[in-house]
């Protein structure tokens, strides 16, 4: 017992994580929220020096940070779960003005911008949350603006889509909606209210022209899930294989393709529902059985959200805005001995938390799409596993 007490006060922290949750993974153990944190306050306690001293004395690794999902985490439905409040306040000043610890919330969901799903979050959960401490699914498609600005882009999805595309910088902007009022005949199932009363305001197709042969769309943007499913589908496939002009049969010879970008690629999402509900995934997949059906070629699709790098990438920039500012320059990077991704579904959250690597470790919560008659998800066990995130929090602060 000795030498293995001298052993873990020689081997960093993210080690030792990662070989408990090798065998937990091997073995399809759950690391109780009871147990695990007496457990790791034990390492901690042999090798705190290792990582969170320089030779100096000074801290050059912040000791934890925290990274909420939301829907099935903080919320159900159009609910706030009981236990979510205090968990955060836990997690607060005693004035829920800042958090104690680098803190942000990472969602695949969307539809509003960042600066609105703050003040929600502040309003849902009793807490300060600043616009800088939220990473939406749609987020990293501001990476997209440098080449499309000044592109027409087809969006979709329910929300402020345009208002938050624009508010990113794109410009020329239609929404499936706009396209289908524009061309009813290309949507014959589905209806468009009158817009008597809207002032004169100019169809962007009709009027500005887009989506034309002299201005033809040059991607589409799936901000949220849709609505509309059988809209969105036969728009989007036009737009696609028409290359960018929807009704065109056609192609003028070397037409670029028309890309297509989703936000995420969640299949399955909780609400007050028994059992989960289809997302954007599902949408994602029924679009390119629908192209390949239709075209007998693969979709020019690329795919944002969890559990893909990008905004795992994010919001490690937004945590190191909270730390210290000598942090910035530690040789470890980012300079944390450990970002819990507290999140309830398996394929976004945890494996999104595994492939981001050191010092992310995945915490996983059975209220939302994780079944709560399972010990540990089989397909992407996490590293933790807790009934709900007031528990998990308890346990290590």
């Amino acid at each position: 017992m000795l030498k293995i007490a001298i052993w873990l006060h020689h081997v960093p922290q993210w080690v030792v994580h990662r070989v408990a949750g090798a065998a937990m993974r091997k073995q399809a153990f759950q690391v109780s929220v009871r147990s695990f944190p007496r457990w790791l306050d034990e390492l901690q306690g042999l090798r705190r020096s290792w990582d969170a001293r320089g030779v100096s004395g000074a801290a050059t690794v912040a000791e934890q940070a925290f990274v909420f999902d939301i829907d099935g985490v903080l919320r159900k439905g159009k609910r706030t779960l009981p236990q979510a409040q205090e968990a955060l306040r836990k997690l607060y000043t005693e004035d829920r003005s800042r958090p104690k610890f680098p803190l942000c919330f990472l969602t695949n969901g969307g539809g509003v911008s960042e600066s609105t799903k703050a003040k929600q979050l502040t309003d849902w959960l009793g807490v300060n949350v600043a616009p800088d401490q939220v990473v939406l699914a749609h987020t990293p498609m501001r990476d997209l603006v440098p080449r499309l600005a000044d592109s027409p882009v087809l969006l979709s999805g329910r929300g402020t889509v345009k208002s938050v595309a624009s508010e990113y910088g794109f410009k020329k902007t239609v929404t499936t909606e706009e396209l289908g009022r524009a061309m009813p005949t290309a949507t014959p199932f589905s209806s468009y209210p009158s817009l008597d009363g809207e002032g004169g305001r100019i169809c962007p197709v009709r009027g500005d022209g887009l989506g034309t042969q002299s201005n033809p769309f040059k991607a589409v943007l799936v901000f949220t899930d849709p609505s509309d499913w059988a809209r969105d589908l036969q728009l989007i496939v036009d737009v696609v294989m028409s290359g960018g002009v929807p009704g065109r049969v056609k192609l003028p010879p070397g037409s670029a393709p028309v890309e297509v970008f989703f936000s995420h690629a969640d299949l399955l999402w909780a609400n007050d529902f028994p059992a989960p509900r289809f997302g954007q995934g599902a949408f994602s997949l029924a679009f390119e059985s629908l192209y390949k059906a239709t075209t007998g070629k693969s979709a020019p699709v690329t795919c944002f959200g969890k559990p893909t790098p990008s905004p795992y990438r994010l919001a490690e920039k937004l945590l190191m805005k909270q730390v210290p500012p000598h942090l910035h320059n530690s040789t470890q990077h980012p300079p944390f001995s450990r970002i819990y991704m507290i999140g309830d579904n398996p394929a976004a959250d945890v494996r999104g938390a595994r492939n981001a690597k050191h010092p992310w470790v995945s915490v996983l919560v059975k209220t939302g799409v994780f079944s709560k008659d399972e010990i540990n998800s089989k397909e992407d066990p996490a590293d933790i596993v807790a009934d709900d995130v007031l528990e998990f929090v308890k346990s290590v602060v």
